[in-house]
């Protein structure tokens, strides 16, 4: 069961998911907390539908998830 929904729109325009279908251009993330405790990342495909693939995080590795994101765009940018 779903409790929030929330998109986040790529402004420098798509990129790319491979999902059970094979591959297709993503433009934005769909992300979803799951009433069993998950945060799961779908692709929003330039269609505007939600790929069918997902990426499920448990809430106790949210943060180390965030930390790890941050530290790759510093070492990107």
């Amino acid at each position: 069961m779903k409790t929030f929904d929330n998109r986040i729109s790529f402004p420098s325009g798509p990129t790319q998911f491979l999902g059970r279908n094979g591959s297709g251009k993503c433009v934005g993330v769909n992300v979803l907390h799951t009433a069993d405790n998950s945060i799961m990342l779908e692709p929003i495909t330039s269609r505007g539908l939600i790929g069918r693939c997902f990426i499920e995080v448990p809430d106790e590795a949210i943060d180390g998830l965030i930390t790890l994101l941050e530290q790759v765009k510093e070492k990107v940018i």
